[in-house]
């Protein structure tokens, strides 16, 4: 087989041509430090590398959402400590108007207090974001939650908690809704609440009572009635839902335990005649609610009457406490919540290592090896070019000296 001049030109060109390609290929891997310039490159490779890189940027939002998150849920628990303190402060000054000196003009100057605590309180659940939102506003953060009348708030959001996706399967929700904390807190000790009759004129006090049988606990209203009869003082103890009596013509003795189905009260003191006490379901009330219970009790004459004030004190003490409990519950979860948004930083700290470090395998160069190759095929090019400079300058001539 014959090859012309033309030919052997031809295809002695295509192959410089291809090693000087191949060596700007190695050119550009070295200045980019990048094995794959485009698809063509490694087409499996360049897929890998995209879905990489793509869940690289995904994981990069992830992390930007668990900033915003924490900065929120860490304001979210500065406020609840805040309204945690207010509500000791009330609590305190509760505890200070049960002392026997003080008179309805000392409770009113407490009352005064806890009117300053209470515009605190609306004031703290008004709390804005810093992003032209309320904190406590739910999904409806565009306008204040709490707006208060008098001793009356009311709240004037919805029940929605926001939340962000913080890797790909973890929506976390940055707050908590202002009914959640604000409203629905039980009175009484959770599960009961026990009170003096409005209109008792005895000095006996009651106590929050406690459940001795969950299983026998019927729900039902109770009401506890003193009377004075021949035997001296005697109680009965009535169903009121079911209209039953659980007990009748029982002696009282101060201190009385008093026991219902699944749950007992403590009577102390000296009831009057007529003097009545009740036991009802725990139901739900506003912590304004509770501090404005509080302030009618304080603002209310007693006319001398200890008992009057001694149950007052002790019912708002006890839903004071209910309250404290909820909001430090509250703020228990909301710092739940940054424990595990930092432990998910720490796993997308972690993720996002490995990922750059296998897309580094398939993108990133060999540094030695390409700079071998490198010279190799500069080499190969530099020979490829010389001895095409001596076939080209060659002719028939040079074969007949």
């Amino acid at each position: 087989m014959r090859l012309s001049t033309a030919q052997l030109y031809a295809s002695t060109t295509a192959s410089i041509t291809a090693r000087q390609s191949d060596l700007a290929t190695i050119q550009n891997q070295l200045s980019t430090g990048k094995r794959i310039a485009s698809l063509a490159d490694d087409p499996a490779g360049a897929a890998q590398a995209s879905s990489l890189r793509s869940t690289l940027s995904a994981n990069g939002q992830f992390e930007k959402n668990r900033q915003f998150a924490t900065e929120r849920l860490s304001f979210t628990e500065s406020i609840l400590g805040a309204v945690g303190e207010n509500l000791q402060t009330v609590r305190e000054t509760m505890v200070a108007a049960g002392n026997s000196p003080l008179t309805d003009t000392d409770r009113k100057i407490l009352a005064g207090k806890l009117r300053e605590s209470l515009g605190s309180l609306v004031s703290l659940g008004n709390t804005a974001n810093g992003e032209g939102g309320f904190l406590f506003g739910g999904f409806r953060e565009s306008a204040p939650p709490f707006a208060s009348n008098g001793l009356t708030v009311s709240y004037n959001a919805d029940d929605g908690n926001r939340s962000v996706n913080v890797t790909q399967t973890r929506a976390m929700p940055i707050g908590v809704n202002g009914a959640s904390v604000f409203m629905r807190i039980t009175n009484g000790n959770g599960v009961f609440a026990a009170a003096a009759d409005a209109a008792n004129s005895g000095n006996a006090l009651i106590d929050a009572g406690s459940t001795t049988n969950p299983a026998l606990l019927t729900g039902n209203n109770y009401e506890i009635r003193f009377q004075t009869g021949g035997s001296g003082m005697t109680y009965d103890v009535l169903d009121v839902t079911a209209g039953t009596t659980v007990s009748s013509g029982t002696p009282y003795t101060a201190p009385a335990a008093i026991a219902m189905p699944g749950l007992t009260v403590r009577i102390d003191g000296a009831p009057a005649n007529g003097d009545r006490f009740t036991v009802a379901p725990s139901i739900n009330q506003s912590l304004y609610a509770i501090v404005g219970n509080a302030i009618t009790a304080l603002e209310t004459p007693t006319n001398g009457n200890t008992g009057k004030i001694g149950n007052a004190v002790r019912s708002a003490l006890t839903d004071l406490d209910q309250a404290i409990t909820h909001v430090s519950n509250n703020r228990a979860v909301t710092g739940a919540r940054m424990n595990e948004l930092d432990q998910l930083g720490q796993v997308g700290t972690a993720r996002n290592v490995d990922l750059q470090s296998t897309l580094a395998s398939i993108e990133d160069i060999d540094y030695a090896k390409a700079i071998s190759e490198f010279s190799v095929r500069q080499n190969g090019l530099q020979a490829a070019l010389s001895t095409y400079s001596r076939i080209a300058g060659r002719s028939l001539f040079d074969y007949l000296r």
